[in-house]
């Protein structure tokens, strides 16, 4: 069951395949996450978070030096609304 929902989550999130979903057990917190993971929030990806993580993300992270846990949800959709309407803009230009 836990490998069908993975795989699941990465048809629906387009996960690449350098990449791979690690469900947490019950028992796990966004804190401490599995040693070579990190910790995000579904909702994080529901509002448009990808991997690999566009360089922006990678920048107000590391400038802050914050993890994906402590940039709230809606947040994360609208740093991904501002990258998808830059991106679309450029093309267009």
């Amino acid at each position: 069951m836990r490998s069908l929902k993975r795989l699941v989550w990465e048809e629906k999130y387009l996960l690449l395949a350098t990449y791979k979903f690690v469900l947490p057990d019950t028992d796990a917190t966004v804190n401490r996450p599995p040693l070579g993971c990190i910790a995000i929030y579904q909702l994080a990806l529901t509002y448009g978070l990808r991997f690999r993580l566009h360089e922006v993300i990678l920048e107000i992270h590391n400038k802050y030096e914050l993890v994906p846990t402590q940039i709230a949800s809606a947040s994360c959709h609208n740093i991904c609304s501002f990258i998808a309407i830059y991106e679309v803009r450029k093309f267009a230009a």
